[in-house]
């Protein structure tokens, strides 16, 4: 609980800490991120809607309609960000109404969602007998009013002046006490008193509710009750931040971007949303966060998919999408890098340990072009680590097939795709002939798995890197590799844990390691034996050339493998000293080539 929480009601905190009412119990309701700060005996978490109650609820909500439920259904799968929103009853209901008010429509954005939930509820209130604006000053200038207006078409006039100074509000409570009062924590004020609200130019009346955004909460203290008040949702005041910062002038909206766009990352979404981001510098703000970042940041990303700009303001480079995570990337964020991909060109596609599944490679691909549309054929696309199984291979492979010829990098390692996802892999791969770095370790591949990434590389391969490990190929697999890159100059090879015995070892020796090209060799975790070590360090030394064999730790006290080591690092410092050499040399050359030119000029 927040210092300003405390502090505007004592009688509370003593009864939480139960320092009054010892023997009551108390019942406390919290967001999930603040519930670790209550020292409770017990926590009961209320989940929501599963998806059978979803279900049940739009059936209820449409009786004898069942063409709308279908209707219904079907477009909040399209979109993930609202089904999502929808395991919420609260949510769910305004989803509903929203849909009935809009033809049948479901809105694309959370945005528009909000937009169009705003002026429902606007339009409600002033509905009602007795409506008038509370409006107590002449803060509202008519400037601001035009531009509310063109944020907001569908507000009724009858309560924009209000509106706009509950924004002001909501405003004031991210930006305008924070830096008057100097605070450095960014935690937003949410509780406001009557006070403020005469500040921002707000008429309060016993009879008034807010407009269904602000609530009162009367607090019971001797002598007298206070009164406080808060908006509806925190989200609720996001929005109304963003829509406040969009009636400012241009400097302003960037000076805010610039400076807070870490903290409140949801009101800048919601505000790329109300802006469409037309500006070009505004635009331009938001894309650089896609770049100079070891990861892109996702936020961004959300802010160009809420703007729906299809079009940039300003001609956009080929860069490269990095969305390594340690956390699930959810269906939304692929919507949104699906938004991203169809205007933007993306030479490198990285998304490694983003764990999406198949329901993610679905909407990674809603936006993606076609072959035929595409600007920029990726280069490198890896998707390590994703959860991704033959039906979800299925989708990516729309993006596999505008790129079939150009990829250079690919990666789809840990993911369950089995034989079946290697042949699509293979199908889409067997005209390329500028790939070198394939890697499909843990995929769940057998013999004919193997066999299927054989043929690819049969008659010409360009392959230099390929990571087939933990699969049980077993030594028939690796026959069939060997046979098709054998005479290849493949420097990386991995295949650890493929369930490779000593037979599988003659032929490594025979096909690889007599392979000058071949700089490293993991054959880990495969029973080959000390004497299947043995036979691939002695090919090793005899090779003539720097090569690393990565073998099991047992295997390590061995007399014979310690020599044979030895002498492969020596290699290894004395091939390292001869490039060091050589470097030297080519910088003294070009500091007398400088030299002799200058003494030309002279």
């Amino acid at each position: 609980m927040s210092a300003e929480c405390q502090e505007s009601d004592p009688f509370l905190m003593q009864v939480i800490k139960c320092t009054l009412l010892e023997e009551a119990t108390i019942l406390i309701t919290s967001r999930p991120h603040a519930c670790e700060m209550l020292d409770a005996g017990r926590r009961v978490e209320v989940v929501g809607f599963v998806k059978e109650d979803i279900r049940e609820f739009v059936e209820k909500s449409f009786p004898n309609d069942g063409k709308s439920v279908e209707e219904f259904s079907k477009q909040l799968k399209e979109y993930p960000h609202l089904e999502s929103l929808s395991y919420v009853p609260m949510n769910l209901k305004m989803i509903i109404d929203i849909f009935e008010c809009s033809e049948r429509k479901l809105p694309s954005t959370i945005t528009e969602l909000y937009k169009l939930f705003i002026a429902m509820t606007l339009d409600r209130q002033v509905k009602k007998e007795n409506h008038r604006e509370h409006v107590c000053s002449a803060v509202a200038t008519a400037n601001n009013v035009e531009k509310l207006y063109d944020v907001l078409r569908g507000i009724p006039k009858e309560a924009v002046k209000t509106f706009l100074l509950l924004c002001r509000l909501a405003y004031r409570g991210f930006f305008d006490w924070h830096s008057n009062r100097g605070w450095k924590e960014k935690d937003p004020k949410i509780i406001f008193t009557a006070a403020d609200l005469k500040e921002c130019g707000i008429e309060v009346t016993a009879q008034w509710d807010g407009y269904g955004l602000l609530k009162a909460t009367h607090t019971h203290q001797l002598p007298t009750d206070t009164v406080t008040y808060n908006f509806s949702h925190l989200t609720i005041q996001e929005f109304l931040c963003a829509v406040y910062i969009a009636t400012l002038s241009q400097e302003e909206q960037q000076h805010l971007l610039s400076e807070q766009f870490r903290y409140y990352s949801n009101v800048f979404i919601f505000l790329c949303g109300l802006t469409r981001l037309t500006s070009s510098k505004m635009f331009q703000m938001v894309f650089s966060r896609l770049l100079g970042h070891f990861v892109s940041d996702v936020t961004a990303l959300k802010c160009l998919y809420e703007s729906q700009q299809l079009v940039p303001p300003q001609p956009i480079k080929p860069i490269m999408l990095w969305m390594n995570m340690t956390n699930n990337l959810l269906p939304y964020d692929c919507l949104c890098i699906s938004h991203l991909l169809s205007f933007c060109p993306v030479s490198k596609l990285i998304m490694d340990w983003c764990h999406f599944g198949d329901k993610g490679a679905e909407f990674l691909v809603k936006y993606y072009p076609s072959k035929t549309t595409i600007s920029q054929p990726l280069t490198e696309l890896s998707l390590t680590y994703n959860d991704l199984t033959i039906d979800g291979l299925g989708h990516i492979m729309k993006i596999m097939k505008t790129s079939s010829t150009s990829l250079e990098v690919l990666g789809f390692s840990h993911n369950q795709i089995g034989d079946d996802g290697m042949s699509l892999i293979s199908s889409e791969l067997q005209y390329n002939i500028v790939l070198k770095s394939l890697r499909v370790a843990g995929c769940g591949l057998s013999v004919k798995g193997a066999m299927s990434i054989s043929k690819v590389f049969m008659v010409k391969s360009s392959l230099q890197v390929f990571n087939i490990s933990s699969n049980n190929i077993g030594d028939d697999g690796i026959t069939a590799i060997a046979g098709a890159l054998g005479n290849s100059q493949i420097s990386e090879l991995y295949v650890r844990g493929c369930g490779i015995t000593f037979t599988g070892v003659k032929v490594l020796r025979q096909e690889f390691l007599a392979n000058k090209s071949v700089k490293i060799l993991d054959v880990r975790d495969n029973p080959i034996q000390l004497d299947g070590v043995h036979l691939l360090l002695q090919a090793s030394v005899d090779n003539g050339v720097c090569q690393v064999v990565y073998i099991d730790e047992e295997c390590n006290n061995n007399y014979e493998v310690k020599k044979m080591k030895i002498i492969l690092r020596e290699r290894k410092r004395q091939e390292e000293l001869q490039l060091q050499e050589i470097k030297s040399r080519k910088a003294y050359i070009q500091d007398q080539s400088i030299h002799q030119r200058k003494c030309n000029i002279m």
